[in-house]
């Protein structure tokens, strides 16, 4: 999950946006890596995590592609011929904040001393003052205020109930939300849950979905890495399958015939 990312998203630095834009903006913040940068969700999971219509966010994307300057890049990826998930890069150097620097008095009292500290002067680009020892309580306060204040830790139970609600078989939900929370310590949870859904789904429309496996098994064994299930055919692929078939033969024993 991309804390420092998601912070950029919410900040001022970031121009005023429409409700749809901001929800998008944060949404591929959310699903970004801080420390690899990766971000490539699928417009399926945007829609789930902004609740906006498929439209809106491919029109959200594009006006966030079109700011100048613009607040993301867009890559489309394909594998083979088909396309997959488009990778994104969020622009921060194109909004950043410029503040001025910030004075903090860090005077003592009379009984202590008769002359107080002088003011110390931070800079919020470089992090550093004038004076090393009130440089280290400075950062040390503003650590803890981070850290006491943040709204972007991960609610675990909230992410496995959505993940939850979309796999197909019921069964074992305590055992499966311990073994969500062991993966999420080693895998990033947006992108946990994005898997549970999109196997979740496919499990859901696969052929054989009686072989559906319960969900803390398909952690414990991190079946992420497998292949998607494959969904049944409809009556209409099922009716080319059998045409192009019957052509395949066609051809090939006419070929046999002219080498006869």
């Amino acid at each position: 999950m991309g804390f420092k990312s998601s912070e950029w998203a919410y900040g001022d630095s970031v121009p005023k946006l429409t409700a749809p834009e901001r929800a998008v903006l944060v949404a591929l913040a959310h699903c970004r890596n801080d420390k690899t940068g990766n971000c490539y969700p699928g417009q399926d999971l945007l829609v789930k995590m902004t609740d906006l219509s498929e439209k809106t966010v491919r029109r959200a994307i594009a006006t966030l592609e079109a700011r100048q300057p613009p607040l993301i890049a867009r890559t489309i990826r394909f594998n083979g011929r088909y396309r997959t998930s488009d990778s994104y890069e969020l622009l921060f150097d194109n909004y950043r904040s410029e503040r001025p620097p910030v004075t903090v008095t860090t005077g003592q009292d009379d009984h202590w001393s008769e002359s107080p500290s002088p003011p110390v002067t931070v800079s919020p680009t470089t992090g550093h003052s004038d004076h090393p020892i009130e440089e280290q309580e400075v950062e040390q306060e503003a650590g803890n205020r981070k850290v006491s204040l943040s709204p972007l830790t991960p609610d675990l139970d909230a992410e496995f109930d959505r993940a939850w609600a979309h796999w197909p078989k019921k069964e074992d939900r305590k055992r499966s939300l311990l073994k969500f929370k062991s993966a999420a310590r080693r895998r990033d949870v947006s992108i946990l849950v994005a898997d549970i859904i999109r196997f979740g789904d496919a499990y859901a429309s696969a052929r054989d979905r009686q072989y559906t496996p319960g969900l803390a098994t398909w952690l414990e064994r991190e079946r992420w890495t497998d292949e998607l299930p494959t969904r049944p055919m409809t009556r209409t692929e099922q009716n080319m399958a059998v045409v192009a078939d019957l052509a395949a033969r066609e051809a090939e024993e006419q070929q046999r015939g002219l080498t006869a």
